[in-house]
This record gives structure tokens, sequence and C-alpha cells, in this order.
């Protein structure tokens, strides 16, 4: 996946204003647009951020669940073991408990 730095989201969303703006708009409009534009970019990633934890999330629950064990989940996700079995650890459900507030929301969600 490649990086975007914050020159490009500038350049995206200058581009933007300038093909949505009125010709004669005036220096405080573009600058509302600017911020505007650059708020739904950093919505937009906070919500692909989100789904991509949770994709991880899943993804290191069904591993302990075939026999990964904290220390190789720690080290491919770039935290300790510790942190791991905090993050991963199961509940009186047999399940993480990181995976059950995701079942949970996902339910909430529904209704």
């Amino acid at each position: 996946m490649a990086k975007i730095d914050a020159q490009t989201y500038l350049k995206n969303a200058s581009e933007v204003v300038r093909s949505t703006l009125p010709q004669g708009a005036t220096k405080y409009e573009h600058y509302v647009k600017m911020l505007q534009e650059l708020k739904a970019y950093e919505d937009e990633l906070k919500e692909q951020a989100k789904s991509l934890r949770e994709a991880v999330d899943l993804v290191a629950t069904d591993a302990l669940a075939d026999g990964l064990n904290f220390k190789t989940i720690g080290e491919a996700l770039g935290i300790t073991k510790q942190a791991a079995n905090q993050r991963y650890a199961k509940d009186e459900d047999g399940r993480s408990r990181e995976a059950t507030e995701f079942i949970r929301r996902a339910r909430v969600n529904k209704q």
C-alpha cells in the first residue's frame, strides 16, 4: 500500500476545490472548502483504519484458535508478547476479549 504524504493530500484537495468553487470565490471560501475536503479525507482514512484493525483482530483470533502463540502473534504485529496476550486474551466463552467486543459491536450495528 503506497504511503500518501501531506503534500499529495493538499494537491488532491486543491484540485477538488478548484473544480467545485465558482470562478470569483474569495480566499476565505477557498480555505473553508479546503478544510472541509481534508476533513473528509481524514474521516475516510479513520474508517479504513478501523476496518483494518478489525481484520487484524480477526486474523489474530483465528491464529490463536489454530495454535499460534502470543509471542509469535506479537512479533508479527510488532508488539510484545504481553501486549498480544492482553489484547487477545480469552474470556470465559473462549473468545478473545477483542473478538467478543467486535461481535458485540456487530450485533449492536445490525439493530
